[in-house]
């Protein structure tokens, strides 16, 4: 019986020890709200059927920190008052299907201009980490353009002319 005593008040001393330690990290180094936010998206929005269209290119990349295979590239049209630092170009690759993005930044908002190549068209959908969904509307060469989008993370989803559901990583604009 001593023995189990013993090892209760060691349980019982651990479990005092872990709490105190959780509140020390929380309070030292508190787990960012964003990062609860993006955990119950990514569980909330999977699926598990589409295929992913990668991050082919990114003109936030830096030249020197790029990987073999990966693209950075610099803007190169420019309207006026943009600037490189509030331009970004994006190019997403899978399956048939390429997605080109450019991200403008004014004020509290960004526009978005893109192009959709091998989609149909139709389900094109910009989606945000919170859930919210806007319907993309493209032209009959698969452009479109969005203005005063929020700031935050977001995905685009789209249906490939073969029928195959395309989905893009997370990006934080």
């Amino acid at each position: 019986m001593a023995a189990d005593e013993t090892r209760d008040a060691q349980d019982r001393h651990d479990s005092a020890l872990i709490a105190w330690l959780r509140r020390v990290a929380a309070e030292a180094d508190p787990v960012p709200g964003g990062v609860y936010l993006a955990a119950a998206a990514a569980i909330d929005s999977r699926d598990l059927d589409a295929e992913l269209a990668d991050l082919v290119g990114d003109s936030a990349m830096d030249a020197d920190s790029v990987d073999a295979g990966e693209l950075a590239f610099e803007v190169v049209r420019r309207g006026p008052g943009t600037s490189a630092a509030s331009t970004r170009m994006l190019a997403f690759a899978g399956g048939a299907v390429r997605i080109d993005m450019e991200i403008t930044e004014h004020g509290g908002g960004v526009d978005l201009v893109g192009q959709f190549t091998g989609t149909t068209g139709e389900g094109c959908v910009l989606e945000y980490s919170d859930g919210q969904r806007l319907v993309l509307e493209l032209d009959d060469l698969g452009r479109f353009l969005v203005s005063g989008v929020d700031r935050g993370t977001l995905r685009v989803r789209c249906l490939s002319a073969r029928g195959i559901r395309m989905v893009t990583s997370w990006v934080l604009v």
